[in-house]
């Protein structure tokens, strides 16, 4: 196997481990107040109501004023909430209401609770929202529930109203339902706190607002991280090679300079020890010598 096909191979193995890090860790988690939805009856089934809830939406933690709420959302608000459904009757004389408020714990959810029923319990507070007091009633099959019946005066263009307010608390999850129509059913509304009380039953145990998500912005760090890592595995090496091949040349080119160095001083030293001409002319004398000589 060629290094460069090694090189390749782990490459791909880096990107693979980038995306399955990217599918375990990469995702960030979201808070939706809006799933709160799911823990409120759909309709009322209260004589002469509207069907669509007129109001339907997460509250903002702020606009309730509760310790127990403020201090469970700055520690865990991806388990505090606090969600409105609404429905007006079609004469807009009267309405009905759930206010559920999510807690990270059941404790909390029952501290809730009493301090929900408060208000509805002593008498300066009630009257100062001009509500009278007529009488608890029952709601059976729903523990520990505060149920409690008022009337509120007839004013100038709106007749004597009956306001039924139930309260009462499911694992995490605290509500407070209120009632309020000219024509109130004591019944309907016992209906309607234990078709909620059912359902809570049903949802709250495993409901959750949270999600995962893996956001683009992580996706592109993580595929920067990968491509960075390739260029290392990739690029490091080839940079080494590179280095040691220049280094080689460079080598080669001083070895031949050296070379050419000694040549060229060589044949200097060899033209500067040739025979001098004051020893090659005796030579040519004698010769001459002999051959008149002869």
């Amino acid at each position: 196997m060629t290094s460069w096909r090694a090189r390749g191979i782990v490459v791909v193995v880096i990107f693979l481990v980038a995306g399955a890090a990217y599918g375990l860790f990469g995702a960030t988690t979201q808070i939706n107040r809006n799933e709160m939805a799911r823990l409120v009856v759909d309709q009322t089934h209260l004589p002469g109501f509207e069907v669509k809830p007129y109001l339907d939406q997460p509250q903002n933690l702020s606009s309730v004023p509760s310790k127990i709420l403020a201090e469970a959302a700055a520690r865990d608000p991806a388990k505090t909430g606090v969600y409105s459904r609404g429905w007006r009757n079609t004469s807009s004389s009267g309405t009905a209401g759930f206010l559920i408020e999510l807690l990270p714990t059941a404790s909390e959810a029952k501290k809730q609770k009493e301090t929900l029923q408060e208000g509805y319990a002593i008498k300066k507070d009630y009257s100062a929202a001009g509500l009278t007091l007529v009488g608890p009633f029952d709601v059976p099959g729903i523990p520990g529930v505060f149920a409690r019946e008022f009337t509120v005066a007839a004013s100038q263009g709106s007749p004597a109203t009956t306001v039924d307010f139930v309260i009462f608390q499911v694992g995490r999850v605290a509500v407070s339902l209120g009632v309020q129509d000219a024509n109130s059913s004591r019944q309907g509304t016992v209906q309607l706190a234990t078709a909620q009380m059912h359902l809570l039953r049903q949802e709250e145990p495993g409901f959750s607002m949270t999600s995962s998500a893996h956001e683009p912005i992580t996706a592109l760090w993580f595929g920067l991280g990968a491509l960075a890592a390739s260029l290392v595995v990739v690029g490091v090496p080839a940079a080494i090679v590179h280095r040691r091949r220049r280094r080689e040349r460079q080598a080669v080119r001083a070895r031949r300079q050296e070379q050419r160095h000694v040549t060229s001083r060589g044949g200097k030293v060899l033209r500067r020890r040739g025979v001098p001409a004051w020893q090659a002319r005796p030579t040519s004398r004698r010769r001459s010598r002999v051959r008149s000589r002869r």
